[in-house]
């Protein structure tokens, strides 16, 4: 399981969690060495355009690189990658190991900003009608919600884009 140490701002995965997430990720071919985790759901975010997810994928594998596609459902839009079920902290350890995060602005890419070795790219989009939660212009996102602003983020790291029309 997750557990949080009082002085540091992050998961400490355990050995026997670490042990199962390698192990998924041996079964379904993930090259450990040279992915990208990719995150492209999000509660609040309005989807990118249909093409956005398997442009990108198509960007990376040409490139050489493996893709990881974390995501409760499955779709065709989020392009060719390779997926499994996680649990939380399972997620959190596969994403430290690649070489990019890249994600939808959510609830659990908040959580990867504590991976400081890690360059993250998180995009913005409209916040859809939620009901009483009323659509946000992907600006006002970026500007309210920033992972920057977390306190565990480290600037450094985090590319934010405004995009995926």
């Amino acid at each position: 399981g997750v557990e949080y140490s009082k002085t540091a701002h992050f998961p400490e995965i355990s050995d026997e969690t670490k042990q199962s997430a390698l192990k998924k990720a041996e079964r379904i071919g993930l090259n450990l060495d040279n992915f990208i985790f990719i995150s492209p759901e999000s509660m609040s975010n309005e989807s990118p355009n249909k093409n956005y997810w398997c442009d990108l994928c198509d960007k990376y594998y040409n490139a050489g690189f493996d893709i990881f596609i974390n995501a409760i459902n499955q779709s065709p839009d989020y392009g060719f990658g390779k997926t499994c079920f996680l649990t939380f902290d399972e997620a959190y350890y596969i994403a430290s190991l690649s070489k990019k995060i890249i994600g939808l602005r959510s609830g659990f890419i908040e959580i990867l900003t504590s991976i400081k070795n890690v360059p993250i790219t998180c995009l913005y989009t409209d916040f859809k009608d939620r009901g009483i939660l009323k659509p946000i212009a992907a600006e006002k996102v970026m500007s309210a919600f920033s992972l920057k602003k977390l306190p565990n983020a480290n600037e450094e790291n985090i590319k934010e884009i405004i995009g995926g029309k």
